[in-house]
């Protein structure tokens, strides 16, 4: 696998080499010359020391922070989709998202496909993150990849190689550290039809971006997890000495309170049959 990382890629994106490509999509002068605009609006600085406003002109790049900049920066990038999945003869799959982005290869292809990869940037006048681009044996290691890790394993039947991917540690450790904020002792004035609907939305949230790959094992961490939360904010709210686990059980979340679980792969499996 190649994990990529381009230098300054929003900031260094040529405004001539961009516009011809959005220009072979619109043909609409007045709507050219506007993005034309946005592109090459001056870049306003404050001096640090002086407090005044310094000016500069904006030769590349597209402004980080304005509305368009991310369609057109995915737009200059949308060739290399095309050139990695469709053109290739060693059939690499490309993973992108703007300018983060992994290529899996076949066991002996990584380091010719990073060599290609770098001429195409070089004659779009972007270039690679050295310290930071690397070739990746997932048999060996694994990566994190917008908030996914990606791992090489052997599946138990067949034995063969194939890329694991699910949820990454650190973003179960957020998702824990945002449920512990909201039961906290600070909270414990709050009812649980007041808590559980905010939960829910931060639950709901989490398991649709990560529910993808082989996050069966993460999701039943993560109801456990809140079950056992849920739990003791419950056991500490009402003053409880003993008998935790009996005041509040998984039932009584689930089915009278509404808690959202967390699909599983057995729910899956019912829900598509």
């Amino acid at each position: 696998m190649i994990d990529a990382d381009l230098s300054g890629y929003f900031d260094s994106i040529p405004h001539g080499k961009l516009l011809r490509i959005v220009s072979r999509r619109i043909s609409d002068g007045g709507i050219l010359k506007l993005i034309r605009g946005w592109l090459k609006a001056p870049i306003v600085e404050r001096d640090p020391r002086t407090g005044k406003p310094n000016q500069k002109g904006n030769d590349q790049g597209t402004p980080q922070g304005g509305v368009i900049s991310p369609l057109l920066a995915n737009a200059y990038l949308n060739q290399l989709d095309w050139e990695v999945n469709e053109r290739c003869e060693s059939k690499p799959v490309m993973v992108r998202y703007a300018d983060d982005f992994v290529i899996l290869a076949r066991k002996g292809n990584g380091a010719e496909l990073l060599e290609r990869l770098k001429r195409w940037l070089t004659r779009r006048g972007l270039k690679l993150n050295e310290t930071k681009t690397r070739l990746v044996d997932l048999r060996q290691e694994g990566i994190r990849f917008l908030g996914f890790e990606m791992m090489g394993r052997r599946a138990r039947r067949s034995q063969k190689w194939y890329p694991h991917v699910e949820p990454h540690p650190k973003s179960m450790q957020k998702l824990r550290e945002t449920v512990r904020e909201k039961l906290n002792r600070g909270t414990l004035n709050r009812g649980l039809e007041e808590v559980i609907p905010e939960l829910n939305r931060q639950l709901k949230g989490w398991s649709h971006y990560f529910h993808y790959g082989n996050s069966t094992r993460a999701f039943e961490q993560v109801n456990r997890y809140m079950v056992g939360r849920l739990s003791r904010w419950w056991w500490r709210k009402h003053g409880c000495c003993y008998g935790q686990w009996n005041t509040l059980t998984a039932e009584d979340l689930y089915e009278r309170w509404g808690l959202f679980k967390l699909p599983t792969y057995a729910a899956w499996n019912r829900s598509s049959t």
